[in-house]
Order: C-alpha cells, then sequence, then structure tokens
C-alpha cells in the first residue's frame, strides 16, 4: 500500500500540472486558463481570505480578555514539597475484601487497592494515606468516622 502511494504520487502530481478540473470536465492546462472565468468566482480567494483574518483577530482577542492570569510556574520538586506541607485534603483507601470462594484469589483485590493508592499519589493536591496505616482495618472495618480520627485526626463529613 505504501510503495502504491509512493508510485502514484508523483505520477498524480504530474498529471494535476497538465490538467485542471473545470465545470465542463477535466481539460488542458492550456486551455482552462483560456476559459473565461466568472467575477464571482475569481475574487472568490478574497472573501475567504478577509474571513479567515477577522475570525483569526476574533479569536485572539477572546483568548487575550477572557483567559485568567496563570499562577506562576513551580518546578515539580517545589510545587510537590509545598502541597504535602500544606495539604488540606486527605484520602485512605482501605482494603477490599476478597468477595470470591477461592481465597488464592485475595491478590486481586490488593491489586486493585494498590493501583488506587498509586494513580492517587500522583495527584500532588492529596495526601495518601499509605497502604500499611490502613492494613489494620482489613479485619473489621467499623465506624468510617473512627476510622478517619485514628489515621489522620481528621473529621468524615
Amino acid at each position: 500500500m505504501v510503495l502504491l502511494i509512493a508510485v502514484g504520487f508523483p505520477i498524480a502530481l504530474i498529471l494535476s500540472w497538465f490538467f485542471e478540473v473545470t465545470p465542463e470536465g477535466i481539460k488542458p492546462t492550456a486551455t482552462a486558463d483560456a476559459m473565461q472565468i466568472s467575477g464571482q468566482k475569481k475574487h472568490a480567494w478574497i472573501y475567504v481570505v478577509i474571513i479567515g483574518a477577522a475570525v483569526s483577530i476574533g479569536l485572539f482577542f477572546l483568548g487575550r480578555f477572557t483567559a485568567q492570569n496563570p499562577a506562576p510556574r513551580q518546578d515539580a520538586s517545589a510545587a510537590r514539597t509545598e502541597a504535602a506541607t500544606s495539604a488540606q485534603t486527605s484520602v485512605a483507601v482501605l482494603p477490599f475484601e476478597n468477595l470470591s470462594k477461592d481465597p488464592e484469589n485475595a491478590y486481586f483485590s490488593e491489586g486493585v487497592q494498590d493501583e488506587i493508592l498509586t494513580r492517587l499519589a500522583k495527584i500532588a493536591q492529596l495526601k495518601v494515606i499509605s497502604r500499611a496505616s490502613t492494613e489494620r482495618f482489613k479485619s473489621a472495618p467499623g465506624d468510617i468516622h473512627q476510622i478517619a480520627q485514628q489515621l489522620g485526626g481528621d473529621s468524615c463529613p
């Protein structure tokens, strides 16, 4: 397929150089140039350029005056340090219970918890409680408000 395109492109380029598509069909370029072009179609490209320029200028000013001023960028390590020290939001992913009848499938529930923790840890504004801290709630989870107080002293909504 690539070979066909590579061979066909120069042929199509040469044919487009010598022939033009007109309302009357395919004509040699010399004949098509000699044909009378109506005044409306002769300057149609000028209208396209004017409309395109107007749309571009309009979008420029729309973006310029409606955009909010972004905060100055920090390097990633400084942002993570600041987020870690001033994080107000924390999350704990409690262990999942293996609901299958086969106890050997427990690694699935552990894998789900690990995957959720890994993805949440990538959010700089979020403090993620470690898996080791939540492991003790695996057998008897208890009340969610008590768990929140034991893990971080935070209250749960």
